[in-house]
């Protein structure tokens, strides 16, 4: 029952084993179980080290570790004195040194926190903070391009720092799978191989460097600090002893509208052609031969609209534009070329052909897609041939058209429109019967996200939620608390 246990509720596996214990007391399978399940019970206590003091690991090791210490020894390679004291977490430590270097420096530095590290083990703890920190690292879990815009700048960040520099690609656990938004586990081939060859890790390899009472950050495998920018290397140093590692961010800018400076431009240049497979290169350059002139639209659609984005704040952000104001700007542009991009999939193809099949000028990005290339690499390629960009401001695919093409002129939707403008647009279009019931309800919840920039009263903001909750009732507004608390 225990050996059943064991995959999925450890603690209690653990209990019936000490119970097992008691009546066959010199079982080496027994014995070798405890000490497996034991040590991930510490391992999982200590993830939550800000709160995990040595008296309660102490507790730990009294009723987990020294009845049976003197029989486990032989199985990690340290003797125990018997005692519930320092020395036993020190034993512990040196023999995880090399099976589990995360688990001992863990209980290293919980020991350093409450001024109980032993002289004796700074060595120790050198050796282990030598091997786990000093790294830039990446392994987002989200989309494509936030993802090649992590290792793009990761890659930026540890030739300006001198660093060694490695990357992870998605998991069974990381990996997105849905209509609407699907990254596989499998490492893409737009990444050149030479960048595999050299700086890519397994996933489980990365996760060595998420250590026990060190920051975690959001998205990542690794304990580090995400920075803004590369630092000096006096200042690199400092960070490193105090957060391990550095976790690059998938952003060199604010927003892809602002222009870089001279040095980024001179790293771009020299990075893209190291990340990017030759393949991908050849067909950026032949689609910036044949969009150059184009003003490209990234409509975007897909989760934000009628995906599970739909329920929380990012759809009050700027991660899609609503139909109608697409359409406000095709109307308003003159350009003879003008290239959606958007969730080719689903209702939100739906609406890319509708507007093609509307307006003579208009063209689809998914129409020039080159069987074998990776879709969402290509957009971001298309974008960035494009003469001038109107897009979302914090989707990771316009911010990777910006680094393909630094000189790329862009503006986001607001800032083609005034919030006026916008609220406008949108209000007009709040019953278009050509629209969709989820694109309808979409068009409420962006007028009631700039309702603060135009002093709209309560009662036309409550009458936009009860639109919400009419055309889309399974809708679960995790966002209404942020727009009833900003009036």
């Amino acid at each position: 029952m225990a050996i059943e246990l064991g995959a999925r509720d450890p603690a209690n596996a653990y209990r019936l084993l000490r119970v097992a214990q008691r009546y066959r007391p010199g079982g080496s399978v027994i014995n070798k179980m405890l000490w497996s399940y034991w040590r991930f019970l510490l391992a999982d206590c200590l993830r939550d080290a800000g709160s995990f003091t040595l008296p309660t690991l102490l507790y730990l090791f009294r009723t987990g570790l020294t009845s049976f210490a003197t029989r486990i020894a032989g199985y990690i390679g340290f003797s125990s004195s018997g005692r519930s004291t320092p020395y036993d977490i020190e034993c512990v430590a040196r023999g995880l040194e090399n099976s589990d270097p995360q688990l001992a420096y863990g209980l290293i530095r919980l020991m350093a926190l409450e001024e109980a590290t032993p002289g004796y083990l700074s060595e120790l703890q050198s050796r282990l903070h030598l091997r786990l920190s000093g790294h830039v690292l990446t392994a987002r879990s989200d989309g494509t391009t936030e993802r090649l815009n992590g290792i793009i700048c990761g890659l930026i960040f540890a030739r300006a720092m001198q660093l060694p520099f490695s990357f992870s690609w998605a998991t069974n656990v990381g990996a997105i799978h849905n209509a609407l938004c699907s990254v596989t586990n499998d490492l893409p081939n737009f990444i050149h191989p030479k960048l595999v060859e050299n700086h890519y890790i397994p996933y489980s390899e990365m996760q060595q460097y998420r250590i026990a009472g060190m920051d975690h950050l959001a998205c990542e495998a690794a304990s580090g600090i995400r920075l803004r920018a590369p630092v000096t290397l006096s200042q690199r140093d400092q960070i490193l002893k105090e957060h391990l590692n550095i976790v690059p961010p998938t952003r060199l800018l604010s927003g892809p509208d602002q222009p870089f400076g001279a040095q980024l431009l001179r790293d771009l240049e020299n990075v893209i052609p190291l990340v990017l497979d030759p393949a991908y290169l050849a067909l950026f350059a032949e689609m910036r031969g044949r969009f150059r002139r184009a003003l490209g639209v990234h409509y975007r659609g897909g989760d934000v609209i009628y995906g599970q984005s739909r329920h929380g704040v990012l759809a009050l952000g700027d991660k899609s534009a609503p139909l109608p104001v697409v359409e406000s700007l095709i109307q308003r542009s003159d350009e003879s070329t003008v290239v959606i991009f958007g969730t080719a999939v689903g209702d939100t193809l739906t609406e890319m052909n509708y507007l093609r099949d509307r307006y003579s000028n208009v063209v689809l990005a998914s129409d020039f897609w080159r069987e074998g290339f990776d879709e969402v690499i290509q957009d971001s390629m298309m974008m960035a041939a494009c003469r001038h960009l109107v897009a979302a401001g914090r989707t990771g695919v316009a911010h990777l058209a910006k680094m393909l093409n630094p000189e790329l002129s862009f503006q986001p939707f607001i800032g083609v429109f005034t919030t006026a403008e916008y609220y406008q647009i949108c209000m007009d279009n709040l019953d278009n019967p050509d629209y969709s019931s989820l694109q309808r309800s979409y068009i409420n919840i962006q007028a009631l996200a700039v309702c603060n920039d135009n002093n709209v009263p309560a009662s036309v903001r409550e009458r936009l939620i009860s639109n919400v909750s009419r055309l889309d009732p399974k809708n679960m507004q995790r966002w209404r608390s942020t727009v009833l608390n900003s009036t």
